[in-house]
C-alpha cells in the first residue's frame, strides 16, 4: 500500500514523524501485552486489551491517511 504525504505532513514533518513513530511504539506495546496475555492464558487481560484495541485503531488509522 503507497504511502502519502499530506500537505500537513509536508509543513509539519518533524512533528508529524514524532507523532508516527510515537503511535507505531503504542501499536508495539499493545502487542506485546496481548503476547504476553496469550502466553499466560489470560482471557480476562485478553479480553480488556482487545477491546482497548476494537477502540483505538481506526483513530489510528484515520491519523495515518
Amino acid at each position: 500500500m503507497p504511502t502519502l504525504l499530506n500537505e500537513g505532513e509536508k509543513k509539519e514533518p518533524e512533528w508529524w514523524c514524532k507523532h508516527h513513530k510515537g503511535n507505531v511504539l503504542h501499536l508495539c506495546h499493545r502487542m506485546m501485552s496481548i503476547i504476553e496475555a496469550i502466553e499466560n492464558d489470560d482471557k480476562a487481560g485478553l479480553d480488556t486489551l482487545k477491546s482497548m484495541m476494537k477502540r483505538q485503531i481506526p483513530a489510528f488509522i484515520e491519523s495515518a491517511r
